[in-house]
């Protein structure tokens, strides 16, 4: 029990800050009285806050007289806390009362799970939901602000430049796609990125894409794909990876057999891409599953989840449902310093329009997602529009990638290829392979 709170210390910080109320303010802005150990010393602590709000001197007199009325006096603890040694540099001491704090709370809460499964018999997800809201609760105790002053600011403004200097580029997560990243920059920690489109326009072909070229690069990817199989996504990774149509890899045989093996060796060996498939799944056990593989695995930084309509909403104001989604999705991006995207699917709206691309109003429930996104992406084929009973979609055919809404830069069209057989997005103006049209021919490799 000794680890779990140490008296001398918290003696220390209070007679500093008794003996030196300016530093009263540092403390305040850190910690609660909940971190003490010692009533009195809570006590204590919100007497001092209280009577500095109130712009009263904060000595003995005034604390003992307020602290009397409230039966909350103890002579023997204050005469022990006023014969403690004051410090003048408080951070080690304020931590370590946070720190014993920290772990007194994961004591109690692990008494309080098994209160929960066992006496209340409370179903696994709800528990899971209570233990991450309450972990996240105790993991922020001792940072209760985080503000900075503003030339701390602006000198990691002129470190991100430094990097971005020395990298020639802009430093942060990019999509692969040369158009969008020019448009965009590159997606930052924290971010929530919308990817919206009507069914079968590219939400989930943009999202494999991203993948692909993020494991590429060395970044971890969770995917928790509400809808499509993990085994189909694997599919179009494949595919993705190796340029083999996704016919052909479902009938078994490949054009090119040293790639294909290339690509499955390629993720197979993958360590940095994590894949869950559930259903309507409730936002709280989404989170909870996600966080439990952020902790583990810090090389994650893209979270695709795919997509919004198979997130359950218990209420029955969908638009509230939404805005408590997105913006419980962008808190846990910030918290874990991962690019969090989410596809959802629009409104029909646009194709009663001649100009078939999306706009902002197209969205479903469109107020709670564009107030919470910091970008939105809009996949755009007009060639799909464009195909008829005579006429079937070209194989390479050219896409955009409409930005709707960015934040902290300007929006507008990205141009880009679509290649139909792998379900892939390619940069405009690299080279187009052209594939065979006889998929599975029988002189065709065997996988």
């Amino acid at each position: 029990m000794d680890n779990l709170y140490n008296l001398n210390i918290e003696r220390a910080v209070l007679a500093s800050a008794l003996y030196d109320p300016y530093l009263l303010d540092d403390l305040a802005a850190r910690i609660d009285s909940d971190v003490f150990y010692l009533p009195f010393h809570r006590h204590l602590f919100s007497t001092m806050v209280e009577l500095s709000q109130e712009e009263l001197p904060i000595d003995e007199e005034f604390i003992r007289g307020r602290m009397v009325k409230r039966g909350e006096f103890d002579e023997v603890a204050m005469l022990d806390l006023l014969s403690a040694n004051p410090i003048t540099n408080m951070d080690a001491y304020i931590n370590d009362i946070a720190e014993k704090s920290r772990k007194r709370s994961l004591s109690s809460l692990a008494v309080q799970i098994k209160k929960e499964v066992v006496e209340e018999d409370e179903e696994s997800s709800a528990v899971v939901g209570s233990i991450d809201k309450r972990l996240d609760e105790i993991m922020n105790i001792g940072s209760k602000i985080n503000a900075k002053t503003a030339a701390s600011y602006v000198e990691e403004m002129k470190e991100d430049m430094r990097m971005a200097e020395e990298a020639g580029e802009i430093i942060g997560y990019k999509s692969g796609i040369s158009s969008l990243d020019m448009k965009i920059g590159a997606f930052q920690e924290g971010d929530l990125v919308v990817i919206a489109a009507r069914p079968s326009m590219g939400k989930t072909s943009l999202m494999t894409t991203m993948t692909d070229y993020a494991l590429s690069k060395g970044h971890g990817v969770l995917i928790d794909s509400l809808e499509m199989s993990g085994k189909k996504i694997m599919s179009r990774l494949v595919a993705t990876r190796s340029g083999e149509s996704l016919q052909n890899i479902k009938r078994g045989r490949v054009s090119d057999l040293d790639r294909f093996n290339a690509a499955v060796k390629f993720y197979s060996k993958s360590t940095l891409l994590h894949i869950h498939e559930e259903s309507y799944i409730p936002i709280h056990e989404l989170k909870a599953k996600a966080v439990q593989k952020f902790r583990k695995n810090p090389k994650i930084k893209y979270w695709f989840i795919d997509h919004l309509r198979y997130i359950k909403k218990p209420g029955v104001n969908i638009p509230n449902e939404i805005n408590e989604i997105t913006k419980e999705l962008r808190r846990v991006g910030k918290q874990y310093g991962v690019v969090v995207f989410l596809l959802s699917q629009l409104n029909r709206a646009n194709e009663q329009r001649t100009n078939k691309r999306a706009m902002l109003s197209d969205l479903r429930e469109s107020g709670a997602i564009e107030e919470d996104a910091d970008i939105i992406i809009f996949p755009h084929r007009e060639s799909y529009y464009q195909r008829n009973m005579d006429q079937r979609e070209p194989v390479v055919a050219e896409a955009e990638l409409n930005v709707g809404k960015n934040r902290d830069g300007e929006a507008g069209i990205c141009k880009c290829y679509f290649r139909g057989s792998t379900t892939a997005f390619e940069n405009y103006g690299e080279v187009v392979y052209e594939e065979a049209t006889n998929y599975g021919h029988a002189d065709m490799p065997r996988i």
